[in-house]
């Protein structure tokens, strides 16, 4: 079984946590180092269900992840392609690192949230030609992560969903957030998306709607029942609930892709979206109790056991 994620992979460049957020011709000390790590939403998800499959966390049906996306040449993309390396990741890759500066982000993190500034770099010009059309054809599952970054890419994200649902794979989407503001583009893609992970504030963007319940009938209305939210608070329309366990918080980036990747891989094992719920939840509850989206060293099962309720 193959699960193919087509994604965005940046080098983030981390700081925090942040208590106050300095001002211009201001300065903010933080007391922890800042870290350059693997980051987007591919790279961590991948990071995650590779580190799954490695430990084979799920006794089931023998499982490749593999990774579709754009690493630069330049030196930053260097570095990105050592920390795939060092986390055994399957990287397909068309064209390498022919095409511009390698996709970064400075991610300033909170005790509770986190916030970005990014340059897409050559994710954004990453586009369906790039893909390795024949890894494609014997996929399982075709994830796309950090739609939203992939602008030369989302045009064909519809037909290529369509395609791989006639093949007979399931599909998922997380959009990450629309720097542009925006929220477009999406409307084709509900038809043909297996499951849409989304967190309160996306589904809110999306739909233009305030408040989970709203967000959540706009979604059904437009034929869309497949609904993972995150980080729900207040919603009353559910069919499951999965809690997740409370833990100190150290840094939340990448716990969404986290949860994706444990969401997306316990699914395909086991076939239960209940137990993949608590999966994903463990998942997102032991990455917030590290610093970055996906660390070198793979979550154990410990971790992930100690996590799941």
């Amino acid at each position: 079984m193959n699960i193919d994620i087509i994604g965005d992979v940046f080098v983030d460049v981390i700081a925090g946590p942040i208590y106050n957020l300095p001002s211009w011709g201001g300065d903010t000390l933080v007391q922890k180092p800042i870290k350059l790590m693997l980051g987007g939403s591919g790279g961590n998800m991948a990071a995650h269900t590779t580190g799954a499959i490695g430990q084979n966390l799920l006794q089931g049906r023998a499982v490749r992840c593999r990774l579709h996306s754009a690493v630069a040449a330049d030196e930053l993309g260097q570095f990105a392609r050592q920390q795939l390396q060092a986390r055994g990741i399957t990287l397909k890759e068309k064209l390498g690192g022919a095409r511009g500066a390698q996709g970064a982000c400075l991610v300033i993190s909170g005790l509770q949230d986190r916030c970005f500034i990014t340059h897409r770099g050559n994710t954004a010009t990453f586009r369906q030609s790039d893909l390795c059309q024949e890894c494609l054809a014997d996929s399982s599952h075709v994830h796309i992560a950090g739609y939203y970054n992939m602008d030369a890419f989302r045009d064909d994200v519809p037909e290529l969903f369509e395609r791989m649902r006639r093949l007979g794979a399931t599909t998922s989407l997380t959009p990450q957030y629309d720097a542009d503001e925006k929220w477009r583009g999406m409307e084709a893609l509900y038809p043909h998306t297996t499951l849409l992970l989304l967190n309160e504030l996306e589904a809110q963007k999306l739909s233009g709607l305030e408040g989970i319940d709203p967000a959540a009938r706009f979604f059904m209305q437009v034929g869309h029942r497949n609904l993972i939210f995150l980080q729900t608070r207040n919603a009353s329309i559910r069919s499951l609930h999965q809690p997740s366990k409370v833990v100190k918080v150290v840094d939340t980036t990448g716990a969404g892709d986290a949860f994706a990747g444990g969401f997306v891989y316990a699914w395909k094992v086991t076939g239960s979206v209940e137990e993949a719920l608590r999966w994903g939840c463990a998942y997102g509850a032991a990455t917030v109790q590290r610093v970055g989206g996906s660390d070198v060293t793979p979550l154990s099962r410990a971790d992930l056991e100690a996590c799941l309720l």
